[in-house]
């Protein structure tokens, strides 16, 4: 495996005996997952493949690893290690598992950590080429709701869309958007600069709670556009709510594989039934290939 085809800000991160033996492995296809577990084989997901690599796992690796993407500050992200993830630069995203500590039903601490699962973010410009004709209507922006199973690409295809509907084009003047990004994936905040492209009129929110951060950007940034990804809790649901209410169009996802997942899911009955979304958009994936699986208008009127 050539490892100029991995990020750089994450082969920084990875032990030099770590990387000797992920150069070894043999694929053509694109690296979305290393999965580090302590005492185990480091677990590779690929884009069609999945396999186990020979290496040991010690506790040292994951401290290691830890301490890297943390610069050395555990203190500094612990809002962050609270939700079980840290983002690193170029919005790639270290999940982990351990012993939680929790104290009055909150979580104050994770302990021993012994697993981590570092997901790579892609950049592909264009692939929101695949959508842009059911939510984009002449010059108006149809409010959107992206659905798909995990490890679809809704962020990635969200990063697009945005790109794509902030930019000054040939008969098209770009919207003024604004990005909710609580997991820091979607532009991927650097000293406040985003490291991915969302477009020349894109505003980000970073590291705060979607609700509130929508809320937030309509009081102070008078956006056109609000994009945010994986919304499921109430909260997220009433804000989106009064984003619409408010004359803001919204483009969002969630997890799901059908319209009847969606149906099921008691917290998007009320929106669903107001008629707040125009579009709801499923993806599937096909071979490692995403693809368009079905679209439905806010009558729940199937288009494809």
């Amino acid at each position: 495996m050539n490892l100029n085809e991995i990020p750089k800000e994450v082969t920084d991160i990875l032990p030099e005996k770590m990387l000797q033996v992920i150069e070894k492995v043999e694929t053509k296809n694109q690296v979305e997952e290393i999965r580090i577990r302590l005492d185990k084989n480091i677990h590779i997901v690929c884009s069609n493949e999945d396999f186990l690599i020979l290496y040991k796992v010690t506790k040292s690796d994951i401290e290691g690893i830890l301490n890297l993407a943390t610069d050395y500050s555990f203190y500094a992200n612990e809002e962050s290690l609270l939700k079980g993830f840290i983002t690193l630069k170029g919005g790639h995203r270290i999940g982990f598992s351990g012993s939680v500590i929790k104290e009055n039903d909150k979580i104050i601490s994770i302990r021993n950590i012994n697993s981590l699962n570092i997901r790579i973010a892609r950049e592909i410009v264009g692939v929101s080429n695949l959508v842009m004709p059911y939510i984009l209507n002449k010059d108006k922006i149809l409010n959107t709701l992206i659905v798909s199973p995990p490890k679809v690409g809704k962020t990635t295809l969200l990063r697009d869309i945005s790109r794509e509907i902030s930019t000054n084009k040939k008969g098209y003047i770009g919207k003024r958007v604004c990005i909710v990004d609580e997991r820091k994936e979607i532009a991927a905040l650097h000293n406040g600069i985003s490291r991915l492209n969302v477009g020349q009129k894109s505003d980000i929110l970073e590291g705060i709670d979607k609700a509130y951060g929508m809320n937030m950007l309509i009081r102070a940034m008078s956006p056109q556009v609000i994009i945010t990804d994986e919304v499921g809790k109430i909260e997220d649901i009433s804000s989106l709510e009064n984003c619409v209410l408010s004359g803001v169009n919204v483009i969002s996802s969630a997890h799901g594989e059908s319209m009847q997942d969606i149906l099921n899911k008691k917290e998007f009955v009320p929106i669903i039934k107001k008629g707040i979304f125009d579009r709801y958009i499923f993806l599937e994936n096909k071979n490692g290939i995403r693809k368009l699986k079905e679209i439905y208008n806010r009558s729940l009127e199937r288009l494809i």
